[in-house]
């Protein structure tokens, strides 16, 4: 199995820290503002075994996108490449290309920047990062 695993990351220079002090990355071992940030972490249980697409992102992109749509946008641009150069080709398809591992690459690419760009035309107001793999057998 392959993996092809590219991210994007969009820094938004207006985050507000807890308390003027910390941001919320450093602020989970902090008891002294226990009483403003929370550290349980959402965690879901799924069987992987027909998964070819995983999408790993920060709080800036779920605090505005929920799990349906950031899946159909990451899906769009790998199923149909039709953000730029090859459009209209599945991602599948480019292993004919003659240079299928890049073609694979710039694929997923712009996946991962398709959703950044999402998380920010819906005014995210916090950084935001997109990691997305696609497997292939």
């Amino acid at each position: 199995m392959l993996c092809m695993l590219c991210t994007n990351t969009h820094t938004n220079t207006n985050i507000q820290n807890i308390l003027g002090v910390l941001s919320v990355s450093r602020a989970l071992g902090d008891a002294d503002i226990k009483e403003f940030v929370r550290g349980n972490p959402f965690t879901v249980e799924c069987d992987l075994e027909n998964v070819h697409v995983l999408v790993i992102a920060c709080d800036g992109v779920w605090d505005v996108i929920g799990d349906e749509e950031a899946s159909e946008c990451v899906l769009r641009v790998i199923d149909s490449n039709d953000e730029g150069e090859g459009k209209g080709q599945d991602a599948k398809d480019t292993m004919t290309q003659d240079d299928p591992v890049n073609a694979i690459k710039e694929t997923v690419k712009r996946a991962a920047e398709a959703l950044t760009e999402l998380a920010i035309r819906k005014d995210t107001m916090d950084n935001v990062s997109v990691a997305v793999g696609l497997f292939l057998s």
